[in-house]
């Protein structure tokens, strides 16, 4: 459960102890991937959540800043008469147009109490169609509230997008976290590779050229 590396270096905290977290609890349990709940992160004061994921005798986390998701949001919502967002396991939106209900860590008035689609409900005071999206992936529910003044059309547009950025998001996540595992596993080889060569005495072998530092000063280091 200790950190042995961080990227960008200074971003975290290596040498920390992880193991009484969430995320290294599942992981260890055999979870494939686990997100956390929100939280607010001590060190950049901003709300956070963190992606887990197994690699070997080892287990990489990323952290997503969701402020970062606000810009994706507004690019594809205009539209004041529109309230949409993405909430956790418990309700707390992890994404929201109104950027404010994620920092207070607002939970969705509807989403755990019933299914709704395209039921007539009321927030602040004003008359929306509500419709809410189960994605069967970690509890996560897609919540959409369009004013009644706007045509049910429209709301299945909103859904589509949002469902087709959770999974152009998810993909990305996976994608990257493969290829720092071959990285890793690259580099790994040619260090064993090279204590191999120095242990049948061939003390010329150099070890090729690692995209992280720490490997390579280790090779070089090792005659």
């Amino acid at each position: 459960g200790v950190s042995i590396y961080t990227y960008p270096e200074g971003s975290g905290q290596v040498g920390f102890d992880y193991s009484t977290t969430d995320f290294f609890k599942a992981i260890h349990d055999g979870e494939d991937r686990f997100w956390t709940g929100t939280y607010v992160d001590n060190k950049s004061g901003l709300v956070s959540i963190d992606y887990a994921i197994p690699i070997q005798d080892y287990i990489l986390v990323g952290t997503i800043r969701l402020e970062s998701l606000r810009t994706v949001l507004e690019s594809i919502i205009d539209d004041k008469n529109v309230i949409i967002g993405i909430t956790d396991s418990t309700g707390v939106y992890i994404v929201h147009t109104d950027y404010a209900n994620v920092e207070q860590r607002i939970t969705d008035p509807y989403v755990n109490q019933k299914h709704l689609n395209y039921d007539l409900v009321t927030i602040n005071n004003m008359e929306y169609y509500g419709t809410n999206l189960e994605s069967k992936y970690q509890g996560w529910d897609i919540v959409l509230y369009e004013h009644v003044s706007k045509q049910q059309d429209k709301v299945v547009r909103f859904m589509i997008l949002l469902s087709v950025m959770i999974v152009v998001s998810t993909t990305f996540v996976i994608l990257t976290a493969k290829r720092i595992n071959k990285m890793i596993i690259d580099s790994l080889s040619a260090f064993v590779s090279k204590t191999k060569d120095i242990a049948s005495g061939n003390y010329s072998s150099e070890m090729e050229k690692s995209r992280f530092k720490e490997f390579g000063e280790i090779g070089n280091n090792v005659t």
